[in-house]
């Protein structure tokens, strides 16, 4: 399971591995806040369709590339430090 998977649809053996990384609940909760419209728009509005799995690669191409608009893209403030606050989040598995 990843930060952006739909928490609802899974139980406490799949969020597992969250909580091994140190992601707790409410963090996922604060996390879907700052990139949940960015990533509705990349996945729905942008017809990426991704029903799989959504990961930092997706959270990346949402920010910096052209299937989102400006204006959405622009939400997440500044993209540097947004990068960086997002590879904390993925590399805490390590």
């Amino acid at each position: 399971m990843t930060v952006l998977a739909p928490a609802e649809e899974y139980g406490e053996a799949e969020r597992a591995p969250l909580h091994t990384a140190g992601i707790s609940r409410e963090e996922v909760v604060g996390i879907r806040e700052r990139v949940g419209a960015l990533m509705f728009h990349y996945n729905f509005v942008a017809m990426a369709w991704e029903w799989v799995a959504m990961g930092l690669h997706d959270l990346l191409l949402a920010a910096c590339g052209p299937l989102v608009a400006p204006e959405v893209r622009a939400e997440l403030g500044d993209l540097p430090a947004c990068y960086d606050w997002a590879v904390r989040i993925a590399e805490r598995h390590r």
